[in-house]
């Protein structure tokens, strides 16, 4: 970063998205993944205007489908991207949105060749798993 070294960390261009706690933290990653049936983007934006901190309404408006109008889409949920399956997932929606993108996937990190079932598998057991006392779920109906 340009300001390595210099003990200015608001001089840091750099943003962690991890220090977010609403919607700016998706966004990151909804910037892209979130596809929606259609895609306007907002008078004077362009697609590259978008930087860590804002949020997607900022520069989109995104139309997607609500739940039980799937004509003319192969998924029974009517998602078309991997935001709108996250959003309609019972992990999602049991944690009142506490569930998002970098708690599976890390950014900088790419599961071995071969192994994305069982690093995706060890993610899904971080919570739900016997020892984890606030899972509402019995054990035996655990991933």
């Amino acid at each position: 970063a340009a300001s390595a070294g210099s003990g200015n960390p608001a001089a840091d261009p750099i943003v962690n998205p991890g220090h977010f706690q609403d919607a700016r933290l998706d966004a990151v990653c909804n910037q892209c993944h979130l596809a929606g049936q259609r895609r306007v983007l907002k008078n004077g934006y362009s697609e590259f205007d978008f930087r860590p901190g804002m949020r997607v309404s900022d520069l989109w408006t995104v139309f997607v489908k609500t739940k039980g109008t799937t004509a003319g889409t192969e998924d029974p949920a009517g998602a078309v991207s991997h935001v709108e399956q996250m959003h309609a997932s019972r992990c999602y929606q049991q944690t009142s949105g506490g569930l998002n993108c970098i708690s599976c996937h890390d950014p900088h990190e790419v599961p071995a060749a071969g192994q994305e079932s069982a690093f995706y598998r060890a993610k899904c057991l971080e919570c739900h798993s016997a020892g984890r006392v606030e899972c509402s779920e019995l054990p035996e109906r655990r991933a």
